[in-house]
């Protein structure tokens, strides 16, 4: 029975799938210094990479510089003359021949990985070499290459060799030994992985043509949304002018994030080595934007700029902040991991979690359409972006900064309308329509005879009042209007009332004020009725 803490053949090669999510910062140009060896099994591995290469004469892995350097204690029972002293075996395998290493197609199925003495007697393999069964549609694959100390020498060098790729598929590199005396070599050098294309990995691949789109996009949607923004921007309520500000800096960070990783992908395809510089600003923008957009997700739903001028209590606020701070904080730390992580930062209880969701996660062989997840959530973020800015977008009037006061006399269906933003009345026939209604509505009630014109029966006379700049003076004008009127009793206003509103500009707080003490004279005055 095989057991994932069983030191198995096929749990060498899951073992290796989990290390595919986490090391992936040096990627095409894999560089080595001193590396240790993993025990497992009757054998020691060392993981030297994992990539997507499509097949083509220009895709190759390369070897370069590559050394194994072994304790002084191996070499003391060998002599100087002899010419095989210690094997280490390079093995280049596609990932669904992952147990085609070891004894898995051995009848009974054995669990080691190197053939021992009972093994070649039974199934002809070499003693002291890795098991590999070769793949009968592609029998150059997987790939053996030799590497052999030679008599008391403590390093022995790889000949610089190149192994063309002649199938697509997700490649595994492992370096490899069976001679427990060799236990603390460590591996040196360097390899180079190349697509037909570039450097990039053909797993990535599909995402850098996804990021230059996207970078078009926003570019594109900043664009009309900037001179939208221009033309409405003086006209625009104080409630809105937050959303537009918001929804600018997230068009603005996703068009700077969308570029970063375009370049930093394409930097990457020429040179086959991710700068960290690049990276990590690409990674700050994305937890900016990500942070942002959910933020502006959430006050949306929350109401504000919508039914709400505010967010409402100020503890209601503290607590918005204080999750964007740790949304972002958590992203960061997120994305910075799955870029620049390495296996090593992690214990050995969090290897075994991610070892068993990615030894049952089939994503590995699919790596030609795993670009699909990623592209799916940047096109629903940027869809999402898309439909706020159409239905938040700047506009001369939006209904919320729009005051009107209106006086009506149900009996002789005449209705007073005070406009302090100028606008023909003949521009709200939906109003007309409302109005009408309630005054039929009274009058049905009242048996008074209702008219049958509708609509046209009603006498619209318009009270001259000063004409205001913008949707918060207008709002502070018709609530200042009500609260003297009615509360201070004034029937007659003079003329010298409506003077001090021709000039100075009033604030979102100041008609939350006169709001307040109109709403509690009314409470006041309801009470005492």
């Amino acid at each position: 029975m095989m057991t994932m803490m069983g030191f198995k053949s096929v749990n060498l090669i899951y073992y290796a799938l989990f290390l595919t999510i986490l090391v992936n910062v040096n990627a095409s140009i894999h560089h080595y210094n001193n590396e240790p060896f993993t025990h497992r099994s009757n054998a020691f591995f060392f993981h030297a990479g994992t990539e997507a290469i499509f097949s083509s004469s220009s895709s190759f892995i390369r070897f370069e510089t590559m050394s194994f350097n072994r304790p002084r204690e191996s070499v003391i029972s060998y002599g100087q003359m002899q010419t095989h002293t210690g094997l280490v075996e390079a093995i280049i395998l596609e990932v669904k021949d992952k147990n085609r290493i070891g004894g898995f197609y051995f009848n009974p199925k054995s669990d080691l990985i190197c053939c021992t003495p009972d093994l070649a007697k039974e199934y002809n393999c070499n003693v002291g070499e890795v098991i590999i069964h070769n793949n009968p549609d592609n029998p150059d694959f997987p790939k053996r290459i030799k590497t052999f100390f030679r008599g008391i020498s403590e390093v022995a060098h790889m000949d610089l060799q190149t192994v063309e790729i002649n199938a697509t598929g997700m490649y595994y590199l492992y370096f490899m030994f069976c001679d427990p005396n060799l236990k603390g070599t460590t591996v040196t050098g360097k390899t180079v992985w190349r697509n037909p294309n570039g450097y990039l990995p053909g797993k990535m691949a599909p995402l850098m043509t996804l990021y230059g789109f996207m970078s078009l996009a926003y570019l594109l949607l900043g664009l009309l949304w900037f001179l939208r923004f221009l033309q409405f921007w003086k006209e625009k309520d104080i409630i809105h002018v937050h959303l537009h500000y918001h929804i600018t800096a997230v068009i603005a960070l996703g068009m700077c994030e969308m570029a970063l990783w375009y370049f930093e992908y394409a930097n990457f395809n020429v040179t086959g080595s991710r700068p960290m510089g690049i990276t990590i600003w690409a990674v700050t923008f994305t937890s900016v934007k990500k942070t942002l957009s959910r933020l502006l997700l959430l006050v949306v739903s929350m109401g504000y700029g919508v039914v709400r001028a505010t967010l409402g209590a100020q503890g209601v606020a503290h607590r918005v902040v204080l999750l964007r701070v740790m949304h972002f904080v958590a992203c960061e730390t997120f994305e910075l991991v799955e870029h620049l992580g390495n296996i090593n930062d992690f214990s050995g209880k969090s290897k075994l979690l991610l070892l068993y969701f990615n030894a049952t996660d089939p994503l590995s062989e699919l790596w030609q359409i795993a670009w699909i997840i990623p592209a799916f959530w940047s096109l629903l973020s940027y869809t999402l972006l898309l439909v706020i800015c159409v239905l938040w977008a700047p506009s001369r009037n939006p209904t919320s900064g729009h005051w009107l006061l209106l006086a009506i006399n149900p009996i002789r269906e005449i209705v007073y309308y005070l406009d302090s933003l100028g606008n023909d009345w003949t521009t709200y026939p939906d109003m007309k329509v409302l109005i009408d209604t309630v005054l039929q509505a009274f009058r049905a009630q009242r048996d008074i005879q209702t008219s049958r014109r509708g609509a046209n029966s009603i006498t619209w006379i318009k009270v001259a009042c000063p004409q205001q700049r913008n949707q918060i003076d207008c709002g502070y004008f018709m609530l200042r209007f009500m609260r003297d009127t009615l509360a201070l009793g004034r029937l007659k206003i003079p003329t010298d009332y409506f003077e001090e509103f021709k000039c100075a500009f009033y604030t979102k707080d100041q008609v939350d004020e006169i709001k307040e003490e109109w709403c509690q004279f009314k409470i006041e005055l309801n009470v005492c009725s």
